[in-house]
């Protein structure tokens, strides 16, 4: 059975929607057989009411019409921020990254290696003063910060991409924020990656890192 991304049947639904179509204009077949005659030969009240309730019964198969045409048109915009979310996942498993977060896990465990109260210095160091090392960084930060931009923007699926990047971005924020912090001051660039601050400021209410 064809299921879509809350488990809803929606091969179920087609055939419930066609259902209802065939009873709706079955009823307006019965009403032209049996109205039309009657309304000919009732008095001007019982046309006044016969008109409304024609009327009346158009606008509810209108209202209807125009409800399903909303909830389409919503099920097409989640299924498409869902799709752009995994376009993120499939990005970040991509094997032509392979080489590249090899580096980057590498540069991780380097970083994760620097203790102690000087700890914060060395780890800027590590990166500033590297330009291999500040180049894999600026590629994962720049990829964090534009799954940042669409979920702000409303063009992915938050919840998707959440679910899969929560940690890693939380971890690397929390990693690389000193160096952060350092780049935008020596390069006079206050706006990099502001947009992923924001996103971690919002995903991390209240979830130890």
């Amino acid at each position: 059975m064809e299921k879509g991304r809350l488990g809803w049947a929606l091969n179920i639904q087609r055939r419930t929607f066609i259902s209802l179509v065939v009873v709706i204009c079955s009823f307006l077949v019965l009403g032209e057989i049996f109205l039309v005659p009657y309304y000919d030969r009732s008095i001007k009240e019982r046309r006044e009411t016969i008109t409304f309730a024609t009327s009346l019964f158009g606008a509810t198969v209108a209202l209807y019409g125009l409800l399903r045409a909303a909830d389409n048109i919503r099920k097409a915009n989640l299924e498409k921020l869902g799709s752009q979310a995994i376009r993120f996942v499939e990005r970040w498993d991509s094997p032509s990254l392979y080489e590249l977060k090899k580096d980057w896990r590498v540069l991780n465990i380097a970083l994760d290696q620097m203790t102690g109260t000087d700890s914060k210095e060395k780890r800027i160091s590590l990166l500033e003063d590297n330009l291999d090392n500040r180049m894999v960084a600026v590629e994962f930060l720049n990829f964090f910060e534009e799954i940042a931009i669409a979920v702000f923007t409303e063009t992915v699926d938050e919840d998707l991409v959440k679910r899969y990047f929560k940690t890693i971005i939380l971890k690397a924020h929390a990693r690389y924020s000193p160096w952060i912090v350092r780049h935008r001051e020596l390069r006079e660039a206050g706006s990099y990656w502001v947009e992923l601050d924001k996103l971690v400021t919002s995903w991390k209410k209240g979830v130890p890192i």
